[in-house]
């Protein structure tokens, strides 16, 4: 069970989420897509090899801290990119966001199996793989509006 100082941290590496959600609310008309995901798939692919290379509590906090903090700018892209009609075309839009939106669930489910059932440096290096491939398909994507 969580207590005291733990919790608190496990608190504020949760917090993450809301102010990335802010921000890219904020910066997404001044930052094309792309580019701000491109970004962020490659700060992904630094806070991994961050997460391989250092093994102390600080460290844990901060790129977990980190990491939150991407999911919630790659989350709201990934919105973007479901409810973007211009992106899918309006024939295959049902498609588009059905494949998308299945892709995702099954990421889900498989990510949550190997974080329950796999060891740590297990998780980190399939990320950073999943990281690397991430950067790929960002910059093979056209823009999204």
């Amino acid at each position: 069970m969580t207590q005291g100082l733990e919790l608190l941290l496990l608190a504020l590496v949760n917090f993450a989420g809301i102010p990335s959600l802010l921000l890219t609310h904020l910066i997404k008309d001044k930052i094309g897509f792309r580019k701000l995901q491109g970004f962020v798939s490659l700060v992904y692919i630094a806070n991994f090899v961050l997460m391989l290379t250092q093994q102390n509590l600080a460290v844990a906090i901060l790129t977990n801290f980190i990491t939150k903090f991407l999911n919630g700018i790659i989350g709201l892209g990934y919105t973007f990119v479901l409810y973007d009609v211009n992106y899918f075309g309006t024939s295959n839009f049902e498609v588009g966001t059905s494949i998308a939106t299945t892709i995702g669930l099954i990421g889900g489910m498989a990510g949550s199996g190997m974080v329950s059932f796999a060891s740590t440096s297990s998780v980190i290096i399939t990320a950073l793989m999943i990281s690397v491939v991430q950067v790929m398909v960002v910059f093979s994507m056209t823009e999204v509006q």
